[in-house]
């Protein structure tokens, strides 16, 4: 089976370990690499010139006209959309405390991590229909509110705003047709420490992280039993 793949945010990081891991499936037919700017996409470029089965389209998560246009390139280049990966996201705030986090955070933080993402789903809906597809939206840990310790208040509110667009999707799509999966990626860059009281978990890095997502979740053979769920990239269930 063929597969079609896009990837918000695929200039770096696990976006583009994504995009590394993919192509070396036999079954990745195309890879549309969502990024902001195209021009300082440098390394996503190159891999492009070098494998024709990537397609670096230009994607701003928080204009809604680029997520159309986006949409038009994709609809012009493949009939159906096997996966989705909501990973672009945004962190405005790091350990400052709720009551002094300005709102101009919290709006940016919603835009990119939380509107952003349900509206590239709504464009990209018919397609996925077609292909039965599934959806990867990259959540965080942060977002659980059993397992936030008590910090990163925008981003962590915006994340949990995702995971609930994760679950109406999943509720309402008829049959089933599509499935949506809300995953934490892991403790990967320093920025976002592991809960204090999970001592068990450790950093990783974004490769382990896309090739864990992929081989735990989007290739599992238990995925349909996830559809709706908070999992973990190790495909371990996350407390809402």
């Amino acid at each position: 089976m063929s597969l079609t793949y896009l990837i918000t945010g695929a200039g770096r990081g696990i976006g583009m370990s994504f995009v590394k891991a993919l192509l070396a499936c036999d079954t990745t037919m195309l890879i549309f690499a969502g990024v902001r700017n195209i021009a300082t996409a440098t390394e996503l470029r190159t891999i492009a010139q070098s494998d024709k089965r990537v397609i670096v389209i230009p994607l701003d998560m928080d204009d809604d006209g680029s997520i159309q246009n986006a949409a038009r390139i994709v609809s012009s280049r493949a009939k159906s959309l096997s996966v989705l990966i909501n990973n672009a996201g945004f962190t405005p705030e790091t350990m400052s405390p709720a009551a002094y986090v300005p709102p101009g955070d919290f709006i940016q933080a919603f835009k990119t991590n939380t509107l952003g993402p349900i509206l590239l789903i709504q464009s990209f809906l018919p397609l996925l229909e077609r292909a039965g597809g599934l959806v990867i939206n990259i959540s965080s840990i942060l977002a659980s509110m059993e397992m936030n310790p008590g910090r990163q208040v925008a981003y962590s509110v915006s994340k949990a705003g995702l995971n609930m667009a994760t679950t109406i999707f999943q509720k309402q799509v008829k049959d089933n047709i599509v499935k949506f999966i809300a995953v934490h990626p892991g403790v990967v860059t320093k920025e976002v420490r592991p809960d204090p009281r999970q001592p068990q978990a450790p950093y990783i890095t974004s490769d382990q992280s896309a090739q864990g997502i992929l081989q735990n979740i989007v290739f599992s053979a238990s995925v349909a039993s996830m559809c709706g769920r908070f999992v973990s990239w190790d495909g371990k269930n996350i407390p809402w």
